[in-house]
């Protein structure tokens, strides 16, 4: 064995997601959505939903360590496609926005699911997230707003927007206060719910926002872009705390580690299939899941109880991981070695460590776009002055952040009405 693979066996913790399930064809078209609930039991309650129909599954392991899907229950009401769709944390309530723009709600009882469809107008419902509280929705209109939606199926508030063709995702905060709503140009606006204030604009990324997820304290966002990067946000501060690259094609989904590992990991799927996992505290992925997706993955969650992670995308599977033990105090993140970063007994891998950084930089992670189009880069970050001019455009561009004021989020008033 060489001196890098016992280095690596004694001192650093294995990061290997072997697939201890899979369900071919769990779907006659692509999928574009799991949700994962807890249901109280052995296993776990698994939504899918696809172009074709929602299915309801449980989930659970066998003596041998392998996962079975038990399906229970299949919902086919939409023929266009789907949209956007969302779920409650409880599995309880899921919600489909079809391509036609037709509303299904879809409440899962005891005695299996109950379907109502709701025509609010052409292109008035697009997007489309579940409030906290449970008890209406969120989307956005073609119109020219953003909407609000009772459990009656009826437009209860809304809020004239500029460019709202221009959004590409919307996400509550955990506290039901916030609203964040990415567009396609790499700009997140944040709202407060119970008033519909506009609070502030954040330029993060340079192209498509797809996924905005908020960190358990509500203080900081994930977003996820077309330009391969990750952002983690500051809502006090207004600015980007840490950019992640590593992704070789546009981010398509992100999920939140959030019961296990209190909000420290989290995993992405990309357009090309490639699935990787990460640490909010280091800004290259701790390891590239090895997966069998033919083509791009759209959805992906972890189990209730943090075990597993699911992922499906538009090869119609669904592919179960074992999530290996990583319950690590918090000083000891800083001395994990991410994917192709140099063996150094004295350097810890953090992002204030310049070895690191040398690293970040010689990703080789780029904007397509500007090659494609033989124009100068945006303002990259200066993350070594040793670097010669070929590493510093292959740097990582740099949010160009409007002046802003920053607010203490406990300030913002709770929204008791929706």
């Amino acid at each position: 064995m060489s001196e890098t693979n016992e280095h690596e066996s004694e001192d650093q913790p294995s990061f290997e997601f072997p697939i201890v399930g899979k369900k071919e064809k769990a779907h006659s078209r692509g999928i574009v959505g799991v949700f994962t609930y807890d249901i109280g039991e052995h296993g776990y309650g698994l939504i899918s939903i696809g172009h074709d129909s929602l299915k309801v599954w449980k989930v659970d392991t066998d003596e041998s360590g392998a996962t079975n899907f038990s399906f229970n229950h299949e919902i086919s009401k939409w023929r266009c496609g789907v949209q956007s769709c969302d779920a409650t944390a409880d599995g309880r309530c899921v919600s489909i926005i079809g391509l036609d723009s037709i509303l299904y709600e879809v409440i899962i009882g005891e005695s299996g699911p109950v379907v109502t469809a709701y025509d609010l107008g052409y292109m008035e419902t697009w997007h489309i997230r579940i409030a906290r509280n449970k008890i209406n929705y969120m989307t956005t209109s073609f119109s020219g707003f953003i909407s609000e939606v009772n459990m009656s199926g009826e437009f209860s508030r809304r809020e004239a927007v500029n460019h709202v063709k221009q959004i590409s995702v919307i996400s509550y905060s955990n506290d039901n206060r916030l609203l964040a709503v990415g567009n396609l140009e790499g700009v997140v606006r944040t709202y407060e719910v119970s008033t519909f204030k506009n609070l502030n604009s954040y330029e993060i990324h340079a192209m498509k926002i797809r996924a905005i997820v908020f960190l358990p304290d509500d203080d900081k966002f994930l977003t996820a872009s077309d330009d391969k990067t990750l952002k983690l946000f500051s809502l006090t501060t207004g600015s980007t705390i840490h950019t992640y690259c590593g992704c070789s094609s546009p981010i398509s989904c992100v999920a939140l580690e959030l019961n296990k590992f209190d909000g420290r990991f989290f995993a992405t799927g990309c357009v090309n299939g490639d699935v990787l996992f990460w640490t909010t505290s280091i800004v290259v992925p701790l390891c590239s899941i090895s997966t069998q997706h033919e083509g791009g993955v759209w959805s992906m969650a972890f189990s209730p109880d943090g075990r597993n992670l699911l992922t499906a995308g538009e090869d119609k599977r669904i592919i179960c991981y074992n999530v290996p033990d990583m319950d690590l105090p918090t000083e000891s993140l800083n001395t994990l070695r991410p994917i192709d970063a140099p063996v150094d007994d004295d350097a810890e891998m953090s992002v204030d460590n310049p070895a690191f950084k040398e690293v970040y930089v010689k990703r080789d992670i780029h904007d397509d776009y500007e090659a494609e189009h033989s124009v100068k880069p945006a303002i990259r970050e200066q993350v070594d002055t040793n670097h010669d001019d070929e590493a510093d455009y292959h740097g990582l561009m740099k949010p160009q952040i409007d002046p802003v004021q920053p607010y203490d989020i406990d300030k913002v008033e709770m929204d008791t009405n929706s």
